[in-house]
């Protein structure tokens, strides 16, 4: 199970088809019916009940939808946070406080 499979199954369940999973993320519509069948032969169980024009989720695919939403949400976060944090910070802070509380507190912490 890798996040490219798990991001193409939830562009699935979310557009309900797999020709439409395959327009929004432009590959072909056998890429995407072999990303699902590879996550189900892992898994050893069916991730999606396929009807004529629509598929929905299986009760284990709604299971690993929920999951995967999460997984791929914490994913671009984990990205944001580590590009966030190798750009350097530049930029004033500006701090209110009272007079006392910032003289004998703050100004010898910040100063």
């Amino acid at each position: 199970m890798n996040l490219q499979q798990l991001a193409t199954f939830c562009r699935v369940i979310s557009e309900g088809s797999m020709t439409a999973a395959a327009e929004k993320l432009n590959l072909t519509q056998p890429a995407v019916s072999q990303q699902i069948r590879a996550l189900e032969d892992e898994l050893g169980v069916p991730l999606l009940v396929r009807g004529v024009r629509q598929v929905k989720p299986s009760i284990q695919g709604q299971l690993l939808y929920d999951y995967a939403k999460k997984i791929l949400f914490l994913t671009q976060q984990a990205e944001v946070a580590i590009h966030t944090f190798s750009q350097e910070l530049a930029g004033e802070i500006r701090i209110g406080t009272t007079s006392a509380f910032g003289l004998h507190l703050v100004s010898p912490v910040v100063g």
